[in-house]
């Protein structure tokens, strides 16, 4: 098995952060994001990472959600 193998699959996020010289700079999605990543056999890599913790629609339905609710969605 090739190296490159070995991450083939779907992996739970464990950790988000920006480094600069190895040093932790920025946390984008805040100290316990949320998120699932996937490599495939042809070479791609998709990532849906979230902070934690964020609110629920009111009404369990983005299509129904308020502007204000939609805003806070994409801010996290």
């Amino acid at each position: 098995m090739r190296k490159r193998d070995e991450l083939i699959g779907t992996w739970r996020l464990e950790s988000c952060v920006v480094l600069d010289n190895g040093k932790v700079v920025l946390r984008p999605f805040g100290d316990a994001p949320v998120g699932l990543l996937t490599y495939t056999h042809e070479g791609t890599m998709s990532a849906a990472i979230m902070r934690a913790g964020r609110p629920r629609f009111r009404a369990n339905d983005i299509l129904r959600a308020t502007a204000e609710e939609k805003a806070a969605a994409v801010d996290g």
